[in-house]
Formats: C-alpha cells, structure tokens, sequence
C-alpha cells in the first residue's frame, strides 16, 4: 500500500513526465473543473462573485473547445506533441464568442430584447461556427457536424426549400440573434446541462474509478454468479450495468471491464466471438440502465420536463428486460457447451468484497435518495454524492481520495466534457435553427404525412434514422440530435413523451452493437481477439431487446408505468414472458438442443405475448406450453443437474 508520500511522489512524477502541451492542457483541464465546482456548488456567491447561469454556458464552452483542440489533433493516429499552427487559427476563431457572451453578457441581452445581432455578433458567430465545425468534426466524427452545418443553411435559406421544408426567411442579424445570442440556440439548454448537471457527474465517475470501483464491480459480479455455469459472462453482464450506467461511455466500460471477464470467459470455454459479444451488448446496456444512464437521463429530464424519478422509473424496466434476455441466452449458450462455472475456490468471497467496497455503494444509495426522495437537484445531487464519496473512501487506505486521484479525476473530467460540450453545442445550433425557422411542427407532419399516417412504417422509419445518425457518437451526443428531430414526430402520431424519447435513445444506441460500425464491438473484439464482424453479428442476437423493447413500449406505454395499474400489470408480465420465450428462441436451447420448428414455435409465442390484446396473449401463452409439454413428454430433460442448475 502507497504512502501518502508515495502519492505525494507519484503526483510529482505524473507531471514531470508530461511534455509543455500536457502541462497546458492539465492546467486548463483542472481549472475548468474545479471553476464547474465551485459555481454549481455556489461557493462564487459566497464571496459576493455573482455568475448567472446563460453566460456561465459561454465560459463552459470557451473552456471545452480550447481543451479540444490541444487533445484531439486534426487527424486520427497522429501524436500530439506541440500545438500545431491551426489549432492555433481555430482556437482563435472559436473563443471569442463563448467569452463575449460570459464577459459582455449585458449586451447581448439588450441585443435579445431588439431581435438582432450587431454586426461585430454575426462576424463572432461565424467565426465560432467553423470552430465548433471542426470540432465537432474531431471528436464526434462527420456525422453531426455536417447535420448541423445543413441546419444552419437551412436557417438563412429555408424560404428557398420545398414542400413541408419551406419557412420564413430572415435577415441574418435575426437569424444569428436566434442561433448565437438567444438561449434557444447554441447556449441553450442542451450546453446548458452539460455545464450543470453533466461535468458533475463526469467529475463523480472519474472518483469512482479512481478508487477503484471497477474492479469492485466486477469482483462484486464474480462473487454473485461467477460459480454457476457460464459464471464470467453472467459477471460480465451484471458488472457492466452497475459499472455501464456512471461511466457514460459503452467503449470505455468494455475496456475497463472487459480486460478481466473477457479473458476469464474464453477461459472456461466461451468462444472469442461470444465472450466479445457479451462484453459489447453488456457495456452498451449501461447507458439504458438507471440511475444514471450514462447521464443521459439527466440531460431527457432537461428537455422532455418531466422529473429525474419519472424518467429514472419509466427506463428502469425496459433496462431490466434488456438485460433479461441477455442473461438467459448467456445461460443457455453455456447449458448447450455444458460449461461450467469457476471453482469456488478462485472466487473473491462476498463477504471481502462487501467489507473492502461498501464505499462505492454508500454514494450511489444516497444519490438516489436525494434525487427520488430528497427531490435534490441533480447538480446538486451528484455533488453531494461526491462528498459522500469522498468521505466514506477515506476511511480505507486502498479507497482514499489521495491529492493525485483528486486531481487525476479532475482533469479526466474535463477532457470528457470534450465530446459531450461539442455535442450539445452542435445540438444547440440543430435545436436553434429549427426554432427560428419555425418549421419544428412540419417537419413532424411531414414525417407522419411520408408514413401515411401509419405507426408502424413510422416507426420503422424513424428507427433507420436513429440507427444512421447515431452512428459513431457518445450516448448524449445520439439523444441531444435525435430528441430534436426524430422524436416530435413521434409525439404527433400520440405516442406517450417519454416513450417517443426513450425509443430513439435505444435506437441511437444499436449502432455501437450492430455492424458494420458497431465501435462498442470492435473494442470488444481486440480484447478478445476474435473476428470482428462475427463478433457483431452475435452482439446484435445476444443485444436483440435493443431492437425490441422499443418497439413494445411505443405500443405498450404501460410498459413505462404509464397508464392503468391493470394494464401496468399486463405489460409487465406479458413482455417478461415474451422476452423469455425469444431468448430461448435464439439461443436455441431448453432442456436439449431445439429444432428449427421449435424455435419458429417460441418466436411465435414470444411474438404473440408482446404484442397488444389479451387474445393474442393467451393464444402465445398456450402455444408456449404445448411446446414445454411436449418436451417433458419426451422425457428429454437431462438430470445432470450440476449442469443444468442456473
């Protein structure tokens, strides 16, 4: 165990070993973080420092682009070392504006109260807009960006485009008065919880991690399933959605967690394929998982209204059958490869890894109960948790929050806000061009219009879309673009709020499993060392309740507890069943080794019991008896129990 001067020596080797740019980018890092601290936490106040909270957004941009362009260079696989001339060109193109709206605040809302920007504010935006392109264009990809630029054109063209496209045409200052100075635009409510409620728990992730609560997590899962058959990849489901959910990125979680169950899986027999696929859909489901899915229910409790518990309460199921079917055909693919589990004698004793990680439990209860019971802001929330956090590591050694974990944590936080502030303020310009134009309403009429009024192909519609544009983004990049212009038109067709956002969260994401992008996957495979693309294709079976449970609760809105309790009760029960019955479908197993008749037979029932209608849930119920009848009656069900016994 290090000393606290061994920390002390460790911190000073952390940064002597970095070069004049790393240095920089700590020094900025640091400061933005703990800049974010103190403002949510109000301690500026205190010393009569009064930052209000629409100019606090500029100076969390300001801070975020000039991190981006010392981090992330102009082309992939290059090594930064210095800072290049165009880093310099852009960083001198993008903060001036973010600073002029923190530092000339005054001005700019007397600009709001005339509707137009002077000139001095259109040449700030343009300049900012090409920074923030490119921005956006190193860390998120060209996808968004260029969703973005055509958005942009569209606010100073949209009287010259056709059909449900065509909108008001205004003069430039107008329209830069909506994008720029306005809170509707790039400073509106999507940077707005990134500088709030997103950094914060950037910041209580990094702690977690730094403690150690990874391998907590993992040993926890290892502990609770890793003795039963196919006990690694059980583990490796159940830690990636405790560990999934605070991480906020479904790659890094599978290279966290990944580089201990993947190995363990392939150990007792699970192929390189699977034992990838596992790890990818596992890590994916973090980000659907509550309380904190990757902080994207934070950011749909800023846009949708509704309250964190209202959000966090209608997700937690869908997750729970997410990882349901997941589980079972783990389960089933090892009863069919008759693996056993590992010896208990190389498992981590649950009584160990509960006295030695209790720490990391105490502040995910508590920050569940100042959010739900407490009704504590989620800023304010994840602060104190930080506390709480900081508090109950000191009282172990191996858990303290030492100076070099705080401030590795504090500069790994900021540069992650990287992504997530150039994804909301690329959102901002998406969110703001449609409010100038004002064509939010047609654009949703238009999609229904192009469904034929149908839900069905509209449904079908709007989920190519979420899969194509979530294509290699972050989790809250996919929902701040897709919650702007996939989900209105869901709510047009009646679908429920909540469940017009959640589908296009859940669709977004079946990008990171599915091929031929699926970069969750390709992680995995590296770990792994397997075939790419078959790895993915396994990842899409074993992630099919991406694909699914959307679907159900768009027609099933009881599924997200809203409704009747009758009809809570149904959906529950009739989705639980369904899912059952099509992971036993794929994986092809129950009892012995299914025939392609009875897998038809239970993707049958299972489709039966998803759909709506009592009829059609008992029609599924009976077919799936008969079939496990008909198996007993055959008396093919082995009695080797050890084998057989979840």
């Amino acid at each position: 165990m290090k000393t606290m001067e061994e920390k002390s020596a460790s911190l000073a080797h952390w940064w002597s070993i970095k070069g004049s740019l790393a240095k920089i980018i700590a020094i900025i890092a640091i400061t933005m973080t703990l800049y974010h601290v103190l403002f949510i936490g109000g301690i500026f106040a205190k010393f009569g420092i009064y930052i209000m909270s629409d100019p606090h957004r500029g100076l969390c941009l300001a801070f975020v682009l000039a991190l981006t362009f010392l981090i992330y260079p102009a082309k992939k696989g290059i090594k930064r070392k210095k800072i290049v001339w165009y880093d310099v060109v852009f960083l001198i193109l993008g903060l001036p504006a973010p600073l002029y709206y923190f530092f000339c605040y005054d001005t700019v809302i007397d600009h709001i109260g005339f509707g137009t920007a002077s000139t001095f504010e259109v040449v700030l935006f343009f300049m900012m807009l090409l920074s923030l392109l490119e921005a956006g264009r190193r860390t998120l990809g060209p996808y968004m960006p260029l969703v973005a630029l055509f958005f942009v054109i569209y606010a100073f063209t949209a009287g010259g485009f056709p059909g449900i496209l065509q909108g008001n045409t205004f003069p430039v200052e107008v329209v830069v008065q909506g994008l720029f100075l306005n809170t509707s635009g790039v400073f509106g409510i999507a940077i707005g919880v990134a500088a709030t409620i997103v950094i914060v728990f950037m910041l209580f992730a990094q702690l977690l991690i730094s403690t150690g609560a990874g391998k907590f997590f993992v040993d926890f899962s290892m502990a609770s399933v890793g003795r039963f058959r196919g006990g690694p990849a059980k583990a490796a489901v159940v830690g990636s959605s405790l560990m999934g959910t605070i991480s906020g990125s479904p790659a890094a979680n599978v290279a966290t967690t990944g580089s201990i169950t993947i190995p363990l899986m392939k150990r007792t027999g699970f192929s390189p394929e699977f034992s990838g696929g596992v790890e990818a859909v596992a890590s994916n489901g973090g980000q659907l998982m509550p309380p904190i899915m990757g902080v994207v229910v934070f950011v749909m409790s800023g846009i949708t209204g509704l309250s964190y518990g209202k959000v966090c309460l209608a997700a937690l199921f869908p997750a729970i059958l997410y990882y349901l079917a997941l589980f079972i055909q783990v389960d089933l693919e090892a009863a069919t490869n008759r693996l056993k589990g590992v010896p208990k004698s190389e498992l981590p004793s649950m009584k160990k890894v509960l006295t030695e990680g209790w720490q990391y439990l105490v502040p995910l209860i508590s920050l569940v109960v100042f959010l739900i019971v407490l009704g504590f802001s989620p800023e304010r929330a994840g602060l104190n948790a930080i506390i709480i956090l900081i508090l109950v590591c000191w009282t172990s050694k191996a858990t303290r929050v030492s100076l070099y974990r705080l401030i590795v944590s504090l500069h790994n936080a900021a540069t992650a806000m990287c992504v997530v502030g150039i994804a909301c303020a690329l959102a901002g310009l998406i969110i703001g061009s449609i409010a100038v134009v004002g064509t939010g309403t047609s654009l949703a009429i238009g999609l229904v219009n192009l469904s034929g009024g149908h839900l069905i192909i509209l449904v079908g519609l709007t989920a190519i879309a979420c899969f194509i544009l979530g294509m290699g983004m972050t989790s809250v990049a996919i929902y701040m673009m897709l919650a702007s212009l996939i989900s209105p038109a869901l709510i047009q067709m009646d679908v429920p709020l909540i469940a017009a956002h959640l589908f296009v969260v859940y669709w977004g994401l079946t990008s990171f499993i599915t091929p031929p992008v699926c970069i969750t996957v390709y992680v995995a495979s590296a770990l792994a060392e397997s075939k790419p693309m078959r790895t993915g294709w396994i990842a899409t079976r074993l992630g099919i309740c991406n694909y699914v449970v959307p679907l159900l609760f768009v027609y099933k809105p009881a599924l997200l507890l809203v409704g009747e309790r009758n009809e809570i009760v149904a959906a529950i029960t009739s989705s639980l069943l369904g899912i059952t019955l099509l992971a036993v479908g794929l994986g092809g197993y129950l009892f012995k080794r299914l025939n392609w008749m009875m897998r038809i037979g239970f993707f049958i029932a299972s489709f039966l019991l998803m759909i709506t209608g009592w009829i059609s849930g008992i029609i599924g119920m009976a077919i799936a008896l008969i079939l496990l009848l008909w198996l007993i009656k055959k008396k093919e069900i082995s009695q080797d129990k050890e084998v057989y016994a979840i």
